[in-house]
């Protein structure tokens, strides 16, 4: 199989992983950026600007998402001091984080459940080493 063969392959599977991820956000009312921001604040004690770093978005982009989020009590801050102000979910938050965080486990669940154990070594041994996990 040539390189190219390859890549074409392996840019048709991340992009329907993706898909199935979008349409679960999308069930949720969110976008992609909106579940990443999501996600960030649901497993982090984290700020604004970490989730700027983190994700390499702009800092307007974060500000309307969290404004949004707020707007729909998904989300509180809490100010630890003068300069840093921290993003929490609230209860409405939590209880969209965990039917979000289900979902997605069982749709993976589906996807990975068609393939052998062999096979699933294989693929955690290759986006370790592609990704240069230890």
């Amino acid at each position: 199989m040539d390189f190219k063969t390859i890549q074409d392959s392996v840019i048709n599977i991340i992009s329907y992983i993706k898909d199935i991820e979008n349409n679960l956000y999308k069930k949720y009312n969110l976008t992609n950026n909106e579940a990443l921001v999501f996600l960030k604040i649901a497993n982090n004690e984290i700020t604004q600007t970490e989730i700027c770093e983190m994700l390499n978005f702009a800092k307007s982009t974060v500000h309307s998402i969290i404004l949004k989020f707020l707007k729909k009590d998904l989300i509180y801050i809490l100010d630890k001091n003068k300069k840093e102000k921290y993003l929490y979910l609230s209860d409405r938050g939590k209880d969209l984080f965990i039917n979000l965080n289900n979902d997605l486990y069982n749709r993976r669940k589906e996807l990975y459940l068609k393939l052998s154990d062999d096979e699933l070594k294989s693929v955690l041994n290759i986006s370790l080493k592609l990704f240069n996990h230890k």
